[in-house]
């Protein structure tokens, strides 16, 4: 079985959480205060910028640890709300769910990717060749022509178009949102709402 690199990230973050709880309960018995706690699992979760995939992973380590005994369930139950607590704080699970599914990825396969939706566009010829020029800076639509050899800016345009129809359906959409964009004189590019990349 294949280990993919978030497990082992996730594992390797589940393990500073252990060695953090660790060293913490030694000082929580005498001090009794949760303050120092609060602080580790806010500077770890920062220091190790935990991913998406990771953080789903990492969630359902913490939620349902793996052959880990604890003799003292009840303090081990407080301190996990705690780390809790600071991933909410943080956003953690919000803002990397958010990027995840505002990241627009064209493949070099030719595969547009938004979240767990794809619009395969490897066969579309001259449609994958102009979402190829385009970036998040406008691109006028004679500089279209010349970068992808379409002699007509008409055509350019209906391609676009057809562009956007599709994405809407096969990305799922909604019926306000476009993948390009476009401004009168300035040209194309791919929307702001998205974060764009090319491999």
């Amino acid at each position: 079985m294949k280990i993919l690199k978030h497990q082992i990230k996730a594992l390797q973050v589940y393990r500073a959480i252990q060695q953090t709880k660790k060293e913490f309960l030694e000082s929580l018995e005498k001090k009794g205060l949760f303050k120092e706690l609060e602080k580790k699992y806010e500077d770890m979760l920062k220091k190790e910028r935990v991913d998406y995939k990771t953080a789903c992973i990492l969630k359902r380590l913490i939620a349902n640890p793996p052959n880990i005994v604890d003799p003292n369930g009840k303090t081990d139950s407080i301190i996990e709300k705690t780390l809790f607590k600071f991933m909410e704080k943080l956003g953690l699970f919000e803002k990397a769910d958010k990027e995840k599914r505002e990241t627009l990825i064209l493949t070099s396969d030719g595969d547009l990717l938004l979240g767990p939706y794809c619009y395969p566009m490897r066969k579309e010829g001259q449609r994958l060749n102009i979402i190829r020029t385009l970036s998040k800076k406008f691109k006028k639509t004679k500089d279209i022509c010349i970068e992808t050899g379409i002699e007509k800016t008409e055509t350019v345009r209906k391609y676009i178009g057809k562009i956007n129809k599709k994405a809407r359906f096969n990305l799922k959409l909604k019926k306000d949102k476009k993948i390009i964009e476009s401004k009168h004189s300035s040209g194309y590019k791919i929307s702001n709402i998205y974060k764009f990349i090319k491999k």
